[in-house]
């Protein structure tokens, strides 16, 4: 049985950007595009009474916002912030928290205490480019007939495979060393 080399446990909250930006709901979108545009950041947050994030405007919205919709004009951070925000305790593992962001395809993570009070951000970037953060991978490879279908919206469309095939392939996957590959007997 292979083994993986432990790790070092790495939380969250030595690798966010303490006291994020932050503004109100009904900001003018104007205002949050020259906020971001002036302080070089990637997203902006909004939080209520008891500092707990309440909605997250990131980038990516702002590029979706030059693509207009029929009868929708925004005015305010509130008419585009994403809702309920996801967000992970300060606690938990860069390399969990970066495995959830993935599989969420989420760039951008609101990092929160015990009482769910925002502590900080980090994006997806961040978590797999920092220095002091070494990053193994993991390749399982099987091959086979799989059933292929389309996910997603007019603005976004990705594509799945499905069937026994990517499941021999997820457990190969798990089955191969750190920076390794695993390959199945027939492929």
């Amino acid at each position: 049985m292979l083994q993986s080399a432990p790790h070092k446990t790495v939380a969250l909250a030595t690798l966010v950007t303490h006291d994020p930006v932050t503004i109100a709901p009904d900001t003018p979108l104007t205002e949050v595009l020259a906020i971001m545009e002036q302080r070089k950041i990637s997203c902006l947050l909004t939080v209520d009474g008891q500092h707990r994030p309440t909605g997250i405007f990131t980038e990516q919205d702002a590029v979706r916002l030059l693509v207009p919709v029929p009868g929708k004009q925004p005015q305010v951070m509130a008419d585009v912030m994403h809702q309920p925000v996801f967000a992970l305790a300060a606690t938990v593992d860069y390399r969990d928290a970066y495995r959830e962001m993935m599989a969420r395809r989420f760039r951008h993570l609101a990092v929160v205490d015990q009482l769910g009070k925002l502590v900080g951000v980090v994006s997806a970037d961040e978590l797999r480019l920092d220095p002091g953060v070494n990053f193994s991978f993991r390749i399982g490879l099987n091959s086979g007939e799989v059933i292929v279908g389309k996910i997603g919206d007019d603005l976004r469309m990705d594509y799945t495979a499905q069937g026994h095939t990517v499941g021999l392939a997820q457990r190969m996957e798990q089955l191969a060393p750190p920076d390794g590959i695993a390959l199945s007997q027939h492929t």
